[in-house]
């Protein structure tokens, strides 16, 4: 009987953790942004996308926002933790508006802490604070 409990408690905390690495894997790849949730700001969508990679220690982020190509690391973890590390990217100028788009872009990916995948989208949000309350909570991207 002893033996039983042991093979089903192994069994079960086996079949947990390969969970976690199969969510893991499903956010590797190239996602399109196609949004903010509330409809924050009226930005052209169609060139913003992120890349996901599992290099080999960490996830790296590479993508383009509305005018500059950024870089980071993403730490993920247990309980849908999702963190940038620090934000690199190119410095071109471009047109006031859309310089406005990817200031806020950057700003809000800076205070992401969760992500949440339903089905072939993946939104990335944080646990709003007071100081942050003109900058809308969700990001959506959605998988190419």
């Amino acid at each position: 009987m002893r033996h039983l409990i042991f093979l089903f408690l192994g069994l079960f905390f086996f079949s947990c953790d390969e969970k976690s690495v199969t969510t893991f894997s499903e956010l590797e790849g190239s996602w399109n942004f196609v949004g903010y949730e509330s409809g924050y700001l009226d930005c052209p969508i169609d060139s913003v996308y992120l890349n996901i990679t599992k290099g080999d220690k960490e996830y790296k982020v590479e993508g383009r926002a509305f005018v500059n190509l950024f870089h980071s690391t993403v730490d993920i973890g247990e309980g849908k933790s999702f963190k940038f590390g620090t934000i690199g990217s190119t410095k071109m100028a471009g047109p006031p508006e859309l310089m406005e788009c990817e200031t806020a872009f950057f700003e809000q990916l800076k205070h992401i802490s969760i992500y949440k995948l339903n089905g072939n989208r993946l939104h990335l949000t944080y646990e709003a604070k007071p100081e942050q309350s003109s900058i809308p909570p969700v990001l959506i991207f959605e998988r190419k």
